[in-house]
């Protein structure tokens, strides 16, 4: 199957777009499928792109972003996202989270992913173990950093605004990013957290030309064979 590449821009639109329909489960024109875990809270797009939105409230930041140390029981679906690595080289409640969309995708797999802050977290972890294009929006920090760059973290890319109050605030000494990071830096003013999905749409149109050679507007980039940074 050829590699799909994706502009920046129109899958953080599709990020936006279809988040109203991921937080209620419900199933829209543009979707093959929705995932009717609340705590999934991902999508499936009729192109094959999986969709995965950001925190819902206060829930979610209990149940994964404040886990870093949660421990999971050993399963199959575990060991497809870990590989030969044991459970404690990841953040174990961003890992639970990949595990609850892993359950939605039931064995099919996506032709690309996309993942907004913790969806980015998950977008990182199964873009990696599946093999498949992703892009991470306001990604979290999901491996320990002393852990060696992991087979299939090439498909992975991570684009974080260093004025994002969130991912800035929220760095872990011991963590890293699975996949390229790109920290881009915002020369405008502005008044904000800049963390939400429209933040980085905004951000992105104007101010992409402050990542140019590094952030071209597709990834993988193109005439790459594979998707390896």
């Amino acid at each position: 199957m050829p590699v799909i590449a994706r502009d920046y821009v129109e899958v953080a639109k599709e990020l936006d777009r279809f988040r109203p329909a991921m937080l209620a489960a419900r199933m829209v024109s543009g979707l093959a499928d929705v995932s009717r875990d609340g705590k999934a809270e991902a999508a499936l797009t009729r192109g094959g792109t999986l969709l995965i939105t950001g925190s819902n409230g206060i829930r979610d930041y209990v149940d994964f972003n404040l886990r870093p140390d949660r421990r999971l029981a050993d399963s199959a679906r575990l060991a497809q996202l870990t590989g030969s690595l044991p459970v404690s080289q990841f953040h174990g409640g961003f890992l639970l989270h990949a595990l609850k969309v892993m359950a939605f995708l039931r064995g099919r797999k996506p032709t690309f992913i996309a993942g907004h802050s913790l969806g980015a977290a998950s977008a990182q972890i199964i873009g990696t173990a599946l093999k498949v294009p992703a892009i991470g929006f306001a990604s979290p920090q999901v491996i320990r950093a002393d852990q060696p760059q992991v087979e299939g973290e090439g498909w992975v890319m991570n684009v974080v605004w260093k004025q994002d109050f969130v991912t800035e605030g929220y760095k872990l000494k011991n963590l890293r990013w699975l996949g390229s990071v790109q920290e881009l830096d915002s020369a405008r003013s502005h008044f904000g957290i800049d963390h939400v999905v429209k933040d980085y749409i905004s951000l992105l149109k104007h101010d992409r030309h402050a990542a140019a050679p590094k952030l071209t507007p597709m990834w993988p980039r193109p005439q790459a064979p594979t998707a390896v940074a």
